[in-house]
């Protein structure tokens, strides 16, 4: 879960700086993982037996480059036909708020990020670490 909470971070805060220093991650947050894993317990890619990993109610904050993120997981939900994790995210940046929904699967495998910068909404589906869109 550290894992994909930080590649969401970082692909939050890399879509809403186009260039940034690096300084020190400051990034807190409550994580269990729990790495069993059946195919008995998959349903649509998404580990049923273990949700650990979504907890709705979940929050955590990071801090980067001036950048201030915090999350909140919701629970699972279905979409584009797939059961997934979902998070909501609210970031700051330079005064510039940006709100994102996430819908992820356990290991991050496949990821959606929704986000409005500006008026202007964008759409990022990740497969294993590639955009796909």
């Amino acid at each position: 879960m550290k894992k994909i909470l930080i590649i969401l971070v970082v692909l939050l805060l890399f879509t809403a700086c186009s260039t940034s220093k690096t300084t020190e991650d400051k990034t807190t947050s409550k994580i269990t993982n729990n790495e069993d894993q059946t195919s008995d317990n998959l349903d649509n890619g998404v580990d049923t037996s273990n949700t650990e990993f979504c907890i709705a109610g979940q929050s955590y904050t990071s801090s980067q480059d001036g950048a201030t993120s915090t999350a909140t997981i919701q629970g699972f939900e279905t979409y584009q036909g797939k059961k997934y994790c979902k998070g909501t995210a609210k970031t700051t940046v330079q005064g510039m708020d940006i709100t994102s929904t996430y819908y992820f699967t356990k290991e991050g495998e496949d990821v959606w990020v929704i986000s409005n910068v500006a008026g202007q909404t964008t759409e990022t589906h990740i497969v294993d670490g590639e955009v796909v869109n």
